[in-house]
Order: C-alpha cells, then structure tokens, then sequence
C-alpha cells in the first residue's frame, strides 16, 4: 500500500470480505500506548526479525519489514531498514498531508507525525475483541 487513501479502502473491503467485519487500522493514540511500552524487544522469531511488545499476560510481534521511500518510486520492495531493524506502520489518522504512523527502529519505538504518504509501508489491522 502506497498511501491512505483510495487503497486503504480497498485493503479494509478484502479484509472484511475474508476475515469477516470489525478489522480496522490501528489509531494514533494505539500506537502512542504501543509504543509506551515498558517490555519491548527487537527479537528474531520464526526466522522473522521484529518487535515484540509484552505485557504480564499476552503479546504482540510486529515484524520489521522496513518500508519503500515514496521519492524512490513504486514498486515492492523496501528501499530502507531492509535488514531487519526498523519498520513503519500507518494509523488510521491523518496530518494535514501526512499520516500517523508507528516507527520502528532498532531497539526505540515512537509514533511519528510527518509518514509521507506516497510511501509504501505496512498497514497491520487489528479487530476488538
């Protein structure tokens, strides 16, 4: 996915028509909670490098699939952190002509103001329970 827009609306329709109603993109304020985080960890798990975000009972691994730099044109393959240290992922909220997003690099996580949208990053949808 290239931007939020047109595409975001697509990928929500095929989730729904899969998976079944309720999934959507995370929000700001998840990802500012995500990123709080106290028991977190750039981990190998399953042959796959990411994060996992721990708490006392449950956890979630968000794979660091790195993203495509929407000034190097389309296409399907990152252009950055392609070695398995940092990712991006959208929230469902925009700024202005930006998007909210959660970074990934290294060991440090923080929500970010300024994702440019052209990007191609990872879209991770979530469903309440």
């Amino acid at each position: 996915m290239y931007h939020l827009g047109i595409q975001a609306m697509v990928l929500l329709i095929l989730d729904e028509s899969k998976y079944g109603s309720g999934w959507r993109t995370p929000t700001r304020s998840e990802f500012i909670s995500l990123s709080r985080c106290s028991n977190k960890q750039l981990v190998k798990y399953n042959g796959i490098q990411g994060m996992w975000f721990m708490n006392s009972s449950t956890g979630l691994f968000l794979p660091a699939a790195g993203w495509r730099d929407g000034d190097k044109g389309s296409g399907t393959t990152a252009t950055a952190y392609t070695d398995g240290t940092g990712s991006y992922y959208w929230s469902s909220d925009l700024n202005g002509n930006s998007a909210y997003g959660l970074y990934i690099l290294k060991n440090d996580v923080f929500v970010d103001a300024n994702g440019n949208r052209k990007s191609g990053v990872s879209v991770r949808c979530v469903h309440n329970l």
